[in-house]
């Protein structure tokens, strides 16, 4: 029975979902979910990616232990990226998209390049957000990181390559960052240069499918996430090690003596003998040796690389007295290494706590790296004539096409086309989504349900405002700025909560709607039903909404579409499924879906009439 982990991240939050092919259909068991989100800084805003990694090696280890993998394959956001140098060590923790560095970047951009020509090499939707004006803010602001990069790496290929030690940028997320030619199927050098970035960084371009490299079952050790501590005291002979990052060796032992110690904070009355002492390295200890050892990871002493390997985090401690071999080294992310690790340098872990039961060798395998793009693989459909929405904290919604639109009709509606899998691309647009419900759930500290029953009891067609409007862009506030845009725009303001929802909701309704005949406009083709997918279908008065304002069916499902797609590309990359036609008819056979056919339609159309204006603006 094949088992695959498919490790999700997005922009609210990550999971780790276990698949497992069982009786001709595809069986979920989340193993491990942890939150994601902006750290402010005084100068902007980060990913905390090093949490993030240790997030990623306690879930594999978790993972890990419940079933014998086949493989794992990692999804992200798109846009956001990391530099690397020379030696493959990081050189700052990436920025976050709402970051507001950007500002003024594409008004800057479409000086130097028109912004006719920068459509027509990338065909991607003009945001400010937007890798390319990241890295033109970068260029401008802190020139010295792009001179120090030796390479570029999207965030789902950042983890790849810790993962897998191979550099390259996978296709459908490296066409999110409007650096890349859908025509060409390459960089858009010519475009980068006119703008002054360096193209030097740009890695090759890997397919989704392709097979980077594997993890075999030695290298699966302990790496407990920072949040998992041991409540037992271990014994003398449990103690195994996490030197505190003020103990330093000046001696050099041979490998065989090279056993770190005990946690700082445990005492031991015996002194155990050095069989028993093993060894986890604090993220802090520093080498001036490179041996085949995590980049983070240094000694002063010089062991031979077979010693060198993973292990647990210093709050761990494992009641197990591994041989020589099972040794382990597990240093953290966070520190750089001035050699480049290979790919057998990179070394995971599981949780001390956690038994692993691991295949011989575990497959890392790039999906649809983009979470919209692995979200479109799970889409049930049977035919070609449906669009599809991946309903989140953003909402995209598109048509999977045979070629990228780059027509004048793309341009005017500012639609975006992104790889897909197996040829297809995405021509799409990215809208708000349920962001606002997030920053509007963050202010009131209600629950989604308490919110989505307030907006079902509030008053219809209180105001209509643009999700995509500039100031609802940032965090901060968002019932406020509900109301100031309702005010500003002439319009009833609501007051109360359940009203402020529903005016967000509605809203994202009749965006929804315009889009979708902006899809029919350019594809000449009626689309239907629409399948919504992603964990926005959970908000079934926003699925009910939509049907009434599109006046047509809705399916809702599966609620996992990105795991699943996730899933679906690996089992295809191994050989357990044909194609995605297969593929599909999988997830029907596996999921419910639920369908919302239109009901009250009275009043959409006149408001949807009333309202182009503001939801074109």
């Amino acid at each position: 029975m094949p088992n695959y982990l498919a490790l999700d991240l997005g922009a609210e939050s990550g999971r780790a979902i276990l698949g497992s092919l069982e009786n001709d259909k595809l069986v979920l068991t989340e193993t491990h979910r942890f939150p994601n989100g902006p750290v402010h800084l005084p100068e902007g805003m980060y990913w905390d990616i090093l949490r993030l990694w240790s997030e990623i090696q306690h879930a594999i280890a978790v993972s890990a232990a419940q079933a014998s993998l086949d493989s794992l394959a990692i999804d992200t956001w798109g846009v956001d990226f990391a530099l690397l140098d020379r030696n493959g060590a990081l050189l700052a923790n990436p920025r976050h998209y709402r970051d507001p560095r950007t500002a003024g970047m594409m008004e800057e951009a479409f000086q130097r390049v028109p912004r006719e020509q920068i459509f027509a090499q990338t065909g991607i939707q003009f945001m400010q957000l937007n890798t390319l004006y990241q890295l033109l803010a970068l260029s401008r602001q802190q020139p010295h990181l792009l001179e120090a990069a030796h390479t570029f790496l999207t965030i789902p290929d950042l983890f790849n390559y810790w993962l897998s030690g191979k550099l390259c940028c996978e296709f459908t997320n490296a066409t999110t960052t409007q650096c890349f030619d859908p025509i060409r199927r390459a960089w858009a050098l010519p475009l980068l240069e006119a703008l002054g970035i360096p193209t030097r960084i740009l890695p090759p371009v890997c397919q989704p499918g392709t097979i980077l490299g594997h993890i075999s079952a030695s290298d699966i050790r302990l790496s407990a996430s920072p949040s998992v501590t041991s409540s037992a005291a271990p014994s003398a002979s449990d103690i195994r090690l996490s030197a505190s990052p003020s103990v330093a060796s000046s001696a050099a032992p041979s490998a065989p003596a090279i056993r770190l110690s005990a946690s700082p904070s445990v005492a031991s009355s015996a002194a155990p003998s050095a069989s028993d002492i093993r060894l986890s390295a604090s993220p802090s200890v520093a080498s001036s040796a490179a041996p085949s050892a995590s980049p983070s990871v240094a000694s002063s002493a010089a062991p031979s690389a077979p010693a060198i390997r993973l292990s647990a985090s210093p709050s761990v401690a494992s009641s197990t007295a591994p041989s020589a071999s099972d040794i382990r080294l597990s240093a953290s992310p966070s520190v750089a290494s001035s050699a480049a690790p290979s790919a057998p340098a990179i070394r995971l872990s599981a949780s001390s706590s956690v038994a692993s039961s691991v295949a011989p060798s575990v497959l890392v395998i790039a999906p649809a790296c983009h979470d919209t793009g692995s979200a479109v693989v799970a889409v049930p459909a049977e035919g070609k004539d449906f669009a599809w929405l991946s309903s989140g904290t953003w909402s995209i919604m598109g048509v999977e096409a045979d070629a990228p639109c780059l027509d004048e009709r793309a341009l005017a509606y500012n639609f975006t086309n992104e790889g897909g899998v197996f040829g297809t691309w995405r021509v799409s647009k990215n809208i708000m989504g349920l962001w606002l419900i997030q920053e509007c759930r963050r202010e009131w500290g209600l629950s989604y349900d308490e919110i989505t029953h307030q907006a079902a009891e509030a008053p219809a067609f209180l105001a209509v405002i643009n999700p995509d409007a500039e100031p609802f862009f940032r965090p901060g506030d968002m019932p406020a700025k509900i109301q100031k845009f309702c005010a500003e725009s002439g319009q009833n303001v609501p007051h109360t909560r359940g009203e402020i929802a529903r005016v967000a909701l509605e809203s994202l309704a009749l965006k929804y709607r315009l889009v979708l005949e902006r899809l029919e406009t350019i594809t000449g083709k009626r689309l239907t039903p629409l399948h919504i997918i992603g964990g926005g279908t959970k908000n079934r008065l926003l699925n009910q909404l939509t049907a009434d304002c599109i006046g047509r069916p809705v399916v809702t499902g599966p609620v996992e579409a990105t795991a699943i797609g996730n899933i679906l590309m690996q089992a295809i990359a191994l050989g357990h499924l044909p194609d995605l036609s297969a593929a599909r008819a999988l997830v029907r056979r596996s999921f419910d879906v639920e369908t919302f056919q239109p009901a009250e339609r009275a009043g959409w159309d006149e408001t949807y009439q009333k309202s182009l204006r503001l939801l074109d603006s």
